[in-house]
């Protein structure tokens, strides 16, 4: 049976559309595996491994090592704006625990920097938290590993971010609204997509917290800073080839802004596509959105 198959994984809820039961249960083992392999959150997984000093990149999983190479590049490619080497950052910032755990009186606020039960790193060794590349990667291989290249078409939703291909049950192409931050019942676009597209948002609300202090944080590290990000922009989809790709520049646009985001993508990116939504609830998006996309709306209040 091709209908829904709906599971909870790295702290987030994942649906795969398009495919039977059997192939589902073994993409979400191996999604199982990613996550015990690179969550920050989980005592044995090879990233707390590698942030405790306990294995270098070289001694850990093939995973882990494909995981580095391509935040690596991604860190690379953006000029160290996408930072998958922050964990410390995110521990500052009252990030210590999952997000789950988050409201829980006992654990929120309890990390802090200079907490002595936290691994320190020397500059050259950084804390590393994979994050939304993690989810996309996975998503990605899953769809390498486990889908024939003859496959009608299937939908992955890793957490709201989306790796589709092909045509969705019903022989259509694949349709996708995209939730306004601020009112998530209602979209502020509507894609009807073409080929194979992933499709990845970052913003700086849905995973928001108050720290000990009062004051609110969210999961957005800005390196510049080292603090959770203030942007004008409040919300970014990137539309992309690959899942990790998108992931990757969702965030790196999200921190420049609009001052410079759109020209640094024109300059960097060109072949990548974004809709963005600012804190007056303007919506900008790319002009190559259509490359994409059968037919699309952007919607403006």
């Amino acid at each position: 049976m091709n209908g829904i198959y709906p599971f909870k994984a790295m702290n987030t809820s994942f649906a795969i559309f398009g495919a039977d039961d059997r192939l589902c249960w073994e993409i979400e083992v191996w999604i199982r595996t990613v996550e015990q392999t690179l969550s920050r959150f989980l005592a044995d997984s090879d990233v707390t491994k590698y942030n405790e000093g306990k294995s270098t990149v070289d001694e850990l999983s093939p995973i882990f090592r494909e995981v580095w190479t391509e935040a690596r590049r991604g860190f690379e490619d953006s000029g160290g704006l996408f930072n998958p080497y922050l964990g410390h950052r995110l521990i500052g910032e009252g990030y210590g625990v999952s997000f789950d755990e988050l409201g829980q009186p006992s654990r929120a606020g309890q990390f802090a920097a200079g907490d002595p039960s936290i691994p320190s790193r020397s500059p050259h060794q950084p804390m590393v938290d994979f994050g939304g590349i993690a989810k996309g990667w996975s998503a990605q291989k899953a769809k390498e590993k486990f889908f024939p290249p003859v496959h009608p078409g299937a939908c992955i939703n890793a957490g709201g971010d989306l790796l589709l291909w092909g045509r969705d049950p019903d022989g259509e192409p694949w349709s996708v609204g995209i939730a306004h931050p601020q009112e998530p019942e209602r979209d502020m676009a509507f894609l009807v997509l073409k080929g194979t597209v992933a499709v990845a948002t970052s913003n700086t609300i849905k995973r928001s917290w108050q720290k000990a202090d009062g004051t609110s944080a969210h999961h957005i590290i800005d390196p510049r800073t080292g603090r959770s990000l203030t942007s004008d922009w409040i919300q970014v989809t990137i539309v992309a080839p690959q899942l990790a790709t998108a992931e990757i520049y969702a965030k790196t646009l999200l921190i420049l802004g609009p001052d410079e985001g759109p020209r640094w993508m024109k300059a960097h990116q060109p072949e990548l596509a974004y809709i963005a939504v600012d804190r007056q609830h303007k919506v900008m998006y790319s002009d190559n959105l259509g490359a994409y996309c059968l037919e699309y709306e952007v919607y403006q209040d």
